[in-house]
């Protein structure tokens, strides 16, 4: 017979539990909502030990499945550990006094005479004990920070611990009956008066969240609990309380609100698209440029989940392939990964609009590292592209337009020096093949092809009949011949070129040990375009007719420079014409074009 009993002590919390879980959204945050009625009535029709032990289930329950259990030692965390003390106090009253009193209900039985006196000592006992309970209980009560608090059946308060007293300020004469109303904020007393009395009527748990005044006049957020205890009866003897000071909680929560509606505010306010995500893909918040970059008339109308964008839009990569969905933005960054200006074009299914986006994307991290969404930026380039397209188409044909120019120019000196001409435009071509292979790129190897096709402008200044001489030159005509640097520097010095222009051709007849001219710069002191010049210009002058000499040949035009490795040219530069010629076949070409 025990064993059943004990049987039913388990079972019963267990069947109590499984209908609070039920109903635990309608009832949610009490979660020992059921559990008093329960203890109640084992403790009343089974015995004290049952109710004790439906009374530890019950805690098992209720901390597996309603709360979650705090076992750090941290003061604040160590709170949530006082309900369940509370809970463990009142059913052990349960369990207590039903015990006492099924004792003095056998008591009862037999001669009315012994029966009356075992009645009058079991009631005294009783007091007694009941007495040194509420002794016990006060004690408990009194060394909680939290307040706790005790009415009678009709609601008045009969009982406040010291936490009471202390926060409010208030005698035990000015809290008591129902006293417990006038700390509350103006606002709040009509209602916390109305939800109590509705308790009260109904029997049901008191909760409520509300303000209550300090000593010093300033207001708190507090939540205040309680639930009725019944008796033998099954009427409400007695309420069981306490409130929790949540004023810190409240204020995080509010500021957190207040926080979120800035942030979207801020979000909505800005042109570019946004959209945040969950790590399934849902659009947890996206602005109206999110809707308007993807063609939508409005924010309602905008698809929410990354799922049904396939429906009505494809992107393509920049190559022009269809991008797979994982290649999307909102799964790339699911998938950790980030990017700053990825380009994607978009293409309506229902209309055929299609636009250019560019994309920066990431994945949205925990404390813990863990990807718990992503967020997405986006912005219509459509336009930018265009423009951009358009600058380059300009700039290409103003590219185009110096070159031709160059060119004229270079024919202009032909023009004065018919004997050599085609000379700059040689140099040109040679020295853009010795830059290749030094190590230029394309572009820069391509800008010296063009200054070489200007390097000897200066012999505009130089007269005519001394640059086309068929014999040895004098000392003045070298001197005037050596002047076409200067002139063509200062042709020059005044235009804006990417490049040094004017110093290059200035530079181009000096030499590594000094013994060039016009400066008699050495070494690093000269640019390295020049020095690249320099050998293309020798190896085009002798290698080509003059009109005091013939031709002297490639060979022996290869063996002067080598002769000046080190010394008057730049090692590095030789090196590169001997394997350009010797090496590799390169021929200087006799038909010229500009690119």
């Amino acid at each position: 017979m025990k064993a059943k009993q004990i049987l039913i002590a388990v079972l019963a919390p267990l069947v109590v539990g499984s209908a609070q879980y039920q109903f635990w959204e309608y009832i949610d945050p009490y979660p020992w909502f059921i559990f008093f009625p329960t203890i109640y009535l084992i403790s009343r029709y089974i015995g004290f030990w049952e109710g004790v032990i439906a009374s530890f289930v019950t805690v098992a329950i209720v901390w597996r499945f309603f709360i979650t259990p705090q076992f750090s030692l941290d003061w604040h965390l160590v709170k949530s550990l006082y309900p369940t003390l509370a809970f463990l106090l009142v059913s052990y009253f349960f369990c207590d006094a039903q015990e006492r009193l099924r004792i003095k209900q056998i008591s009862l039985k037999g001669d009315f005479n012994v029966l009356q006196e075992e009645q009058n000592e079991t009631l005294r006992l009783l007091q007694e004990n009941l007495a040194l309970d509420d002794i016990k209980f006060s004690q408990l009560a009194n060394s909680l920070p939290q307040i706790v608090w005790v009415t009678a059946s009709t609601g008045e308060n009969i009982f406040f611990n010291e936490e009471w007293y202390r926060y409010t300020g208030m005698t035990h004469e000015e809290s008591m009956g129902h006293g417990w109303n006038k700390p509350f904020h103006p606002d709040d007393q009509k209602r916390a008066w109305e939800v109590w009395q509705s308790a009260v009527v109904n029997s049901n748990q008191y909760s409520l969240e509300c303000r209550l005044r300090r000593f010093d006049g300033q207001y708190r957020w507090w939540l205040i609990r309680g639930v009725p205890a019944f008796n033998v009866e099954s009427k409400i003897d007695k309420w069981f309380g306490t409130c929790t000071d949540i004023d810190e909680l409240k204020s995080t929560a509010e500021a957190q609100k207040t926080s979120q509606a800035k942030l979207l505010a801020a979000i909505d306010s800005l042109g570019d698209a946004i959209c945040i995500s969950d790590t399934e893909g849902n659009f947890i918040n996206f602005n109206n440029a999110f809707a308007a970059f993807h063609k939508f008339k409005s924010k309602e109308e905008c698809a929410k989940t990354l799922k049904e964008y396939p429906l009505f839009l494809d992107i393509f990569l920049p190559d022009g392939t269809l991008a797979k969905m994982e290649q999307w933005a909102v799964p790339s960054a699911l998938r950790g990964e980030s990017a700053f200006d990825a380009e994607f074009t978009l293409k309506r299914k229902d209309t055929g609009e299609s636009w250019i986006g560019s994309y920066n994307y990431a994945p949205i991290r925990n404390a813990a590292g863990e990807i718990t969404g992503s967020v997405v930026v986006a912005r219509d380039i459509t336009e930018k592209k265009k423009a951009e397209d358009d600058i380059k188409s300009y700039l290409h044909r103003l590219e185009l337009a110096m070159e031709d120019t160059l060119f004229v120019l270079s024919k202009t000196v032909d023009m004065r020096d018919p004997y050599t001409s085609g000379h700059q435009l040689r140099v040109g071509a040679l020295s853009q093949a010795i830059a290749k292979k030094i190590g230029f790129d394309d572009k820069e190897a391509h800008n010296l092809k063009l200054i070489g096709l200007i390097h000897d402008i200066g012999k505009i200044g130089v007269p005519a009949e001394i640059l086309s001489k068929p014999v040895k030159l004098t000392k003045l005509e070298m001197h005037l011949i050596k002047t076409h640097v200067n002139i063509g520097y200062d042709i020059l010095k005044h235009v804006n070129f990417i490049l040094p222009v004017a110093e290059i051709v200035r530079e181009h007849h000096e030499r590594m040990d000094g013994s060039g001219y016009p400066r008699g710069l050495k070494g690093d002191e000269i640019l390295m375009e020049a020095r690249i010049i320099a050998v293309a210009d020798v190896i085009e002058a002798m290698s080509t007719h003059r009109p005091y000499r013939p031709a002297l040949g490639i060979d022996a035009a290869l063996a002067e420079i080598e002769q000046g490795r080190g010394s008057k040219f730049d090692s590095k530069v030789v090196d590169a014409c001997l394997e350009l010629f010797r090496k590799d076949g390169y021929k200087i070409p006799e038909n010229f074009g500009l690119t």
